[in-house]
Order: structure tokens, then C-alpha cells, then sequence
């Protein structure tokens, strides 16, 4: 028997929680930490399905996105249950043959592919909770972040079958860097992408390390709002960012200076949680930010140790945005005035989003 429901409500998960990640820090602090399905009776009418829009800078986009859509829910055969849907590239709505899909469960990793026109089948070899670990494909920015530590999960009921998950993935475009001095010369240089090791692509990593002739130029691909650092061998420094303009022109030019001030300034402290214990392996972002408080440019990223300990070396910022982040805890933002000085941070036990089907 088939039966029709909103996405939200039977996969709240699955879309919402990708729908999450491509959102900037400030509009992910502004959304609920949890998400319930509705019940029958307060159910809304279904969202309807939009096109992807094929602009440069939806190509340009976020590497992996879902839409919230209406799903059919259907009995099946199979004992666990499954989830199917379709991969869509983001720059022009086509379906994306030959993806890679990966679900971490208590057995391991479990994969599928997607077939020539996007769809693919994901039938669990047992039951409980699967994270959505890995999204791949050649030509594609790869969703791919630390094992355990993707948000999106999906609880299967047996022989039922849910269909409509649609996941985007954003082409891997091809940018143009250049490498100039101050006065606009180019120079040769060592170019490094910041933070590449710590966010989506750590399974699936992009290439981070680049270098530039001595006509400063140099080819890479980048994500979204991602900083490279550019260092020349008389140890010149400069960095640029993949901000909207370079999203349009798919050009970046890095100006490296004798005293750019990069990485004078430092940061260092402990996270821990709530009975004090430290806590292993948490994501610390460090962003600049303005005078409201609101991260408007991404530094660099690095995880915590066993010790729960951290140090970040950054731009000596007059402001800094800490973002912290960490499996199974509520994530922290705090506000720094200055970079030389010692925190604490101190996280709170927390569900991820969650949804049920009903």
C-alpha cells in the first residue's frame, strides 16, 4: 500500500538536517536544534518540489544539499526497510549517474550508487540508526565529513519503503588563481587551503596544496566562503577567500605582503563537557567578525585533542567568532575580544535532528 506524507515529517532528518549545512553559521544559530515529526492532525500541506536553479553561483553553490519534498511511503518486501531516492546536480537540475553513496551503521559503512538517471535504493543490512557518511562523484565537490560526525541519519521501519530524498551534489568548478606582490607583479608561491582536513571532504578530501610559477598563476577548486594562504620563499604571506565575486568570475588573486600580520595572533583552550571530562576530536572554527558579533570570514579550523586541548593561529582580528562543534553535544558560538587568551568551553549534552516516520 502506498501512501503519501510530507518529507518533513517522515524524513525530517534526512532533508532537514543537510539543509542545515548549507545554511551560514549566523542562519544555523537562528533554526530549532531539534526537529520532531508532526502528527496527523497538525500535519501542513506538502512543500512542493523546486527546480534547482542553474545560475553560476547555484553552481558555485554549497557542496551537498537536500530539498525538502513530498515522499511516498510504501509497503515493501524488504525485512529492514529502505529509503530511495534521487542525486541532482545543483548547477542544472540533472539527475547524476554513477554517485556514490555511503550509510554508517553499526556494522559499518554501507554503499549504493546512483543509476543513470540519479535514483538509487538504500535497503540497510540491519536495523538501528545510519548516517548518511559519504556522497561522491568524480567532477563533484564530495560530501564526506569524519566518520560519526555527519548530522544526518535515518531510522528504517521494516517493509516500509520511503521515496523522495533528493540530495544535491555542486560541481567541482574549476577556478583560476594568481599570486601578485603589492605592487600587482606575480610571484611564485606555495598556496594552501585552509581547513580542507576538518570540514565535508575529510573522508573524500579535495586536493589542498597548490603552487604557483612565476606567473603566480595556479588552478584549484574550493567550496564556498573556503580561504587559501598563499606564502612566497622570501616568506611574503597573503590570503583571499571564495566570496560571491570570485563565485561569478571563477577567479581569485591572492596580494601577499612583507608584514601581512598572519598568524601573529594566537588562541588556545579546552573543551570539555558539562561533568568536566574533556572532549576528544571537537571541530573549533575561528571566523573574524564584525562589530555585531556575526562571523563574516572563516580563519582556519582545527580539532581538539584527547586532552580536549586546542590552539588556533590566525589573523590578529580585533573580534573572533569560536565555533565549536562536537558528536552527540550541543554546538557553542563564542565571542572573543582578543586573540591572545586562554577559554574554556564547556558543552552541553544534545540530540541532532531528528525525525520519524509515522
Amino acid at each position: 500500500m502506498r501512501r503519501a506524507v510530507p518529507f518533513a515529517a517522515v524524513a525530517a532528518l534526512l532533508a532537514v538536517g543537510v539543509w542545515l549545512l548549507s545554511r551560514s553559521p549566523a542562519q544555523e544559530d537562528r533554526l530549532p536544534t531539534q526537529a520532531t515529526a508532526a502528527s496527523d492532525s497538525s500535519r501542513s500541506a506538502p512543500t512542493r518540489p523546486r527546480a534547482a536553479p542553474a545560475s553560476s553561483r547555484a553552481a558555485a553553490g554549497a557542496p551537498f544539499k537536500t530539498e525538502l519534498t513530498r515522499a511516498e511511503v510504501e509497503d515493501s518486501d524488504v525485512a529492514n526497510g529502505a529509503f530511495a531516492g534521487t542525486v541532482i546536480n545543483w548547477g542544472d537540475g540533472k539527475p547524476v549517474a554513477g554517485a556514490e553513496l555511503a550509510f554508517e551503521g553499526q556494522a559499518g559503512l554501507e554503499t549504493v550508487s546512483s543509476g543513470a538517471d540519479g535514483s538509487f535504493l538504500f535497503t540497510p543490512s540491519g536495523k538501528g540508526r545510519y548516517r548518511l557518511a559519504l556522497v561522491s562523484k568524480e567532477g563533484f565537490l564530495p560530501y564526506a565529513p569524519a566518520l560519526g560526525r555527519s548530522p544526518i541519519e535515518a531510522v528504517p521501519r521494516p517493509r516500509t519503503l520511503v521515496r523522495g530524498m533528493r540530495v544535491y551534489l555542486s560541481p567541482a568548478i574549476d577556478y583560476r588563481g594568481r599570486v601578485v606582490d603589492a605592487d600587482g607583479e606575480p610571484i611564485a608561491a606555495e598556496i594552501r587551503l585552509l581547513g580542507a582536513d576538518t570540514g565535508e571532504q575529510v573522508l573524500s578530501p579535495i586536493r589542498d596544496r597548490f603552487s604557483a610559477g612565476d606567473d603566480g598563476r595556479f588552478g584549484f577548486h574550493a567550496p564556498d566562503g573556503a580561504m587559501l594562504e598563499a606564502r612566497t620563499a622570501d616568506g611574503r604571506i597573503g590570503r583571499g577567500a571564495i566570496d560571491g565575486k570570485v563565485q561569478v568570475t571563477h577567479e581569485l588573486v591572492i596580494v601577499v605582503t612583507s608584514n601581512p600580520g598572519l598568524g601573529a595572533a594566537r588562541i588556545s583552550g579546552r573543551v570539555i563537557g558539562e561533568d568536566g571530562q574533556p572532549i576528544p576530536g571537537a571541530t573549533v572554527t575561528c571566523n573574524a567578525a564584525g562589530t555585531m558579533g556575526m562571523a563574516f570570514q572563516a580563519l582556519t579550523t582545527v580539532r581538539s585533542g584527547d586532552d580536549g586541548r586546542f590552539e588556533l593561529t590566525a589573523d590578529d582580528s580585533p573580534r573572533i567568532q569560536l565555533r565549536v562543534e562536537a558528536d552527540g553535544f550541543v554546538r557553542k558560538l563564542l565571542l572573543v575580544e582578543s586573540m591572545r587568551q586562554q577559554v574554556q568551553v564547556v558543552l552541553e549534552r544534545g540530540n541532532q535532528v531528528a525525525g520519524t516516520v509515522s
